[in-house]
C-alpha cells in the first residue's frame, strides 16, 4: 500500500484509536528520526511526497529488546525502509503505524539536511508562474545543480517538474504511437554529441 492510500483509508481514525487486527506494509524513505528511549523510536516515513508517523516500540517488534535497538540505531535519515504493521492516531491527533516488522531496504550514504515533510498534499506548480524558492530544504544553488539526486530527495516542487515532464514525454509518444509514427533514433537526432559534433 502507498502511503496516500494509506492516510486516505485510515483517516478516519480517532484519537488514540489502533486496529490491531489490520495488517498493512509501507515502504518510504526516513525523512526524520526521533529516540525517546532504547526501546522507542519514532520516524516520519514519506513516500509519494506524504508523510506518515512510525512508532516503533520493542513491545510491537517481533524482534527482542537488543536486536530491536541495535536495528533502530542502525536506521538513520534518507535510508528506504519498510514497515509491516498496524494502523492507529497518536493522542496528538498524528496518523501513524505501529511496526511489527520493520527493515532496512537501502541505506542512504549521504548526509541530508534536516526537513519537515508535510502529510498534506503539497500545492501545485503552475508552468509560467514564479517558482519561490522559500519552500525549498535545500536552497543553496551550488549544491542543488552538482547534487541533483539530494535536491530531487528533498523539494517536492522540482520532483513535480521532473513528474510533468515524464506525463509529457509519455503522452505525445502514446499518441504518435496511436498514429501508427515508428520512433528512431539516428546520429543526426541523438541528444548525445558524437563525430565531428564532438
Amino acid at each position: 500500500m502507498s502511503i496516500p492510500e494509506y492516510i486516505e483509508k485510515y483517516d478516519y481514525l480517532a484519537i488514540g484509536e489502533c486496529i490491531e487486527d489490520a495488517e498493512v506494509t509501507l515502504a518510504g524513505r526516513i525523512m526524520n528520526k526521533r529516540s525517546a528511549s532504547s526501546k522507542l523510536f519514532f520516524y516520519d516515513l514519506q513516500g509519494d511526497d506524504f508523510k506518515v508517523q512510525v512508532m516503533a516500540n520493542a513491545r510491537n517488534s517481533e524482534l527482542d529488546t537488543t536486536a530491536f535497538s541495535k536495528l533502530h540505531e542502525t536506521a538513520k535519515r534518507g535510508d528506504l525502509v519498510g514497515v509491516t504493521g498496524f494502523p492507529g492516531k497518536t493522542k496528538k491527533e498524528e496518523l501513524t503505524i505501529f511496526p511489527r516488522s520493520f527493515i532496512i531496504l537501502s541505506h542512504c550514504h549521504y548526509m541530508i539536511p534536516p526537513v519537515i515533510v508535510n502529510s498534506k498534499k503539497p500545492e501545485n506548480w503552475v508552468p509560467g508562474e514564479p517558482r519561490n524558492p522559500e519552500p525549498h530544504i535545500l536552497k543553496d544553488p551550488e549544491t542543488r545543480y552538482r547534487q541533483r539526486y539530494v535536491d530531487l530527495m528533498l523539494n517536492v516542487e522540482v520532483r513535480q517538474i521532473f513528474r510533468t515532464r515524464a506525463k509529457i514525454i509519455s503522452y505525445i509518444r502514446r499518441f504518435l504511437d496511436n498514429k501508427k509514427f515508428l520512433e528512431v533514433e539516428t546520429p543526426a537526432m541523438h541528444n548525445i554529441a558524437g563525430g565531428g559534433a564532438a
